[in-house]
């Protein structure tokens, strides 16, 4: 995977990360509002009925006239159930739906509570009415609501999937910008052979950044094998020429010593000649050996048995 991807990848990970927290976060309050607010709606609905039942006669004619305009407006699948102190229905009849003394027990304690029941929200409140105290509960469907978070779930599904494409190209687009830079050192680099390392990078004077180091760095390294590689070519055409001259001349005593019959004396001349020249050249390979050496990295020596080094030079 090249590293525009790789970046592409990650930085549409990281944002897909973030917007689905975000996207949780908001699709949590509001559905923590929801059904807060069809509580709110419960209770109202339960405040209602126990003023229709019981509070006609508390309540002044106007009052009651607009209790009797909100009675009609029930809620989605909705409960209601009224009973006294001593848990005993009244006004409205128990059929298969029943709530046990234990809950009923709990209004009475807390005066209003809330709960969930499957997709019920029921709400119960302890109604104070000069007749007597009773204990209403108010349950129902937020089918409105439901549909309302469907809808909300889809858009923000949508809207999610369509954000991450859209990162995802601009996470492209921007990768590529971040990387010309170092594009353009590798075409650069591409062009330098050992025939040309006296070319340089180009660095911004104005901006100074990472990239600007990057290529100073490579340019040091450039300057540093330009400089190995004319101290090499220079020491290879001084070595040819110092090891050629005795070489040429141990050939030429040689040749002109085969050239005719000679006597004694003369091919003893001739041969201390080459033993001269012959010296020469072994003390001059011994010197560039002593030299390479000296160039050596002590690092890449290693122990050794002095034994078994012995053994193999007696071999030898």
């Amino acid at each position: 995977m090249t590293l525009r991807n790789r970046l592409s990848l990650q930085f549409t990970l990281l944002f897909a990360v973030l917007l689905l927290i975000l996207l949780a976060g908001i699709y949590a309050l509001i559905e923590r509002n929801r059904k807060f607010s069809f509580y709110d709606k419960l209770d109202d609905r339960a405040l209602t009925i126990g003023q229709f039942y019981l509070a006609e006669d508390n309540l002044s004619a106007e009052g009651f006239m607009a209790v009797l305009k909100k009675y009609p407006r029930s809620l989605n699948q909705e409960v209601i159930r009224i009973y006294n102190t001593r848990f005993e229905p009244v006004f409205i009849k128990e059929d298969h739906i029943h709530w046990d003394k234990a809950l009923l027990e709990q209004v009475v304690t807390q005066k209003r509570i809330h709960f969930t029941k499957g997709q019920q929200q029921v709400a119960g409140i302890y109604y104070v009415d000069n007749s007597g105290d009773y204990i209403i509960i108010a349950a129902a469907t937020d089918s409105g609501g439901f549909e309302n978070m469907r809808v909300l779930a889809w858009i923000m599904g949508l809207a999610f999937i369509v954000s991450l494409m859209i990162t995802y190209i601009l996470g492209r687009l921007f990768s590529r910008l971040a990387l010309t830079p170092i594009s353009n050192v590798i075409s650069n680099l591409r062009s330098v052979r050992a025939t040309s390392l006296d070319k340089r990078l180009p660095i911004s004077e104005r901006h100074h950044d990472e990239i600007d180091e990057l290529s100073g760095t490579i340019n040091n390294l450039l300057e540093h094998l330009e400089q190995s590689f004319e101290a090499q070519r220079v020491f290879i055409a001084n070595a040819s020429h110092e090891l050629r001259t005795p070489i040429t001349a141990i050939l030429g005593e040689a040749e002109i010593a085969l050239l005719k019959n000679r006597s004694v004396e003369e091919y003893k001349t001739t041969l201390r000649n080459l033993v001269e020249d012959s010296t020469r050249l072994t003390n001059l390979i011994g010197s560039l050996l002593e030299l390479a050496q000296a160039n050596m990295d002590n690092n890449h020596l290693q122990p050794v048995h002095m034994n078994e080094l012995l053994w193999e030079v007696v071999d030898e």
